[in-house]
């Protein structure tokens, strides 16, 4: 058996620990069937709540905690050292961790079958959405590995909020989504043009993104274990997320001209931002990776790659591609992002391919100033930092100058086109290009760069 699985599974299930979650649990749900008139429909409600709140809250602190106490007690690196691989890291860290969530769990499941009206496809989504919860909990602890504290008690708390936040939205009961099990039978998801229940298509989609989570655990202990993998996986993940939300499109959508690009243009811009404040802004990495590239050393940069670089030309392809359709025919197709943002009903024509490259510069900047923060000697919560300043860039200044009217200063912080292609591209570009200046200028004053012939002794994270 898996030793990692074990060792946790001997701290988790222990003797008194097994009798008590039966116990109490069971007092609990004698209460809400007192309580609730001897009704076993009121039991198997309360029974959803607890599993989710075992699974939501316990569940994903105790996932966050697994390998964040590991790195906050110093005990991580000598783990590392063992011989486990990472698949079976994954696993014992996952699910032997969390193997007493699961026991309590369980029963709450158990206890709902017992008087349920809910389908089989509806009540497996319960199980995966909690495996859902509990693999981002953890793979946010991951992704921040190797950062400052990335052990303290800020990463648990943001990686058991990511986790919940995943769980709700594939969870059939979470609040404000659609509950599945008082779906009619009439009601059918249009997908592609294919039409499926919604039971089974949910079933099928939740499972889809569950494999997608655990599957990122692993590449991300890959990585923390110096297993040299190839970057193509968030690459695969990225047209897999757009594609699946693509498919929803349809003719009612299109008819309002919201069609599949409309939809691809906000998911890879959103996909391209994960990327950039997920990846480790490593300066020695990125001139592993600048050396590599100039020696032709093509497999040691394709594993140093940064997350963001393939995402980068993907948004640009699916931007500007909107922009460039949305000249060449009707420019009402673009009133969703620009009717319903600046409220601009009086406009008749967009320069839609200008406010493509001027977007596309905008994210440029952005992905500058991350790199420009986190490049800084002293850099304390760079990431943080990057998020304050884009939102002030973004809604707080915007926001002020909205009161005073509209003009040519608004693109320097928003893709305007409304100017004219001039201002729209010319005042973005001016700041890229300042931003590059200062990015450059701190990443050469950081250290000395690494020789050529260090590379071949010194094993990097993997990209």
């Amino acid at each position: 058996m898996n030793p990692e699985f074990l060792r946790n599974l001997w701290l988790e299930m222990t003797l008194p620990r097994l009798i008590a979650a039966p116990l109490v649990l069971g007092a609990i749900f004698l209460l809400a069937w007192y309580i609730g008139g001897r009704d076993m429909g009121e039991v198997s409600h309360v029974a959803l709540w607890a599993y989710y709140i075992i699974m939501l809250l316990w569940g994903t602190r105790r996932a966050a905690a697994s390998l964040g106490d590991e790195i906050s007690n110093g005990t991580w690196d000598s783990q590392r050292m063992s011989a486990l691989g990472p698949l079976s890291m994954a696993w014992g860290k996952l699910f032997g961790a969390t193997s007493y969530v699961w026991y309590c769990g369980l029963i709450c499941l158990a206890v709902m079958a017992v008087e349920s009206d809910q389908s089989w496809q509806v009540f497996l989504l319960h199980p995966i959405a909690g495996a859902t919860a509990l693999a981002v909990a953890l793979l946010a602890v991951l992704l921040r590995r190797g950062r400052a504290r990335a052990g303290g008690r800020g990463s648990s708390l943001i990686a058991q909020g990511l986790g919940i936040v995943a769980g709700v939205l594939l969870s059939p009961a979470g609040p404000g989504l659609l509950d599945l099990s008082h779906i009619e039978v009439s009601f059918m998801v249009d997908w592609y043009g294919l039409e499926a229940r919604p039971n089974n298509f949910f079933l099928a989609a939740a499972a889809g993104f569950l494999a997608w989570a655990l599957f990122a655990v692993y590449r991300a202990l890959c990585a923390d274990l110096q297993k040299p993998v190839w970057p193509w996986a968030w690459t695969l993940f990225s047209i897999y997320v757009i594609a699946f939300f693509a498919g929803f499109t349809d003719a009612a959508a299109k008819a309002k001209g919201i069609d599949w690009l409309v939809v691809a243009v906000p998911l890879s811009a959103l996909l391209f931002y994960v990327a950039i404040f997920a990846d480790s802004k490593d300066s020695v990495r990125y001139r592993w990776f600048l050396i590599s590239l100039k020696t032709g050393d093509w497999g040691r940069a394709a594993r140093l790659m940064p997350l963001w670089l393939p995402s980068l030309p993907l948004m640009a392809w699916f931007v500007i591609a909107l922009g460039l359709r949305t000249d060449q025919t009707d420019p009402a197709l673009i009133q969703p992002l620009f009717y319903d943002i600046f409220r601009i009903a009086d406009v008749k024509i967009l320069a839609a391919t200008a406010w493509a490259i001027a977007a596309l510069l905008f994210a440029l900047r952005d992905l500058l100033i991350l790199l420009f923060l986190n490049f800084g000697k002293r850099a304390r919560s760079p990431d943080l930092a990057a998020l304050i300043y884009l939102a002030i860039l973004y809604w707080v200044i915007p926001g002020i100058l909205g009161f005073l009217g509209h003009g040519w200063i608004q693109a320097l912080f928003l893709p305007w086109p409304l100017e004219g292609p001039l201002v729209a591209i010319g005042l973005p570009l001016a700041e890229v290009v300042v931003m590059a200046l200062l990015t450059w200028r701190r990443w050469r004053a950081l250290a000395p760069r690494p020789m050529p012939s260090d590379l071949a002794r010194a094993q990097p994270q993997a990209a």
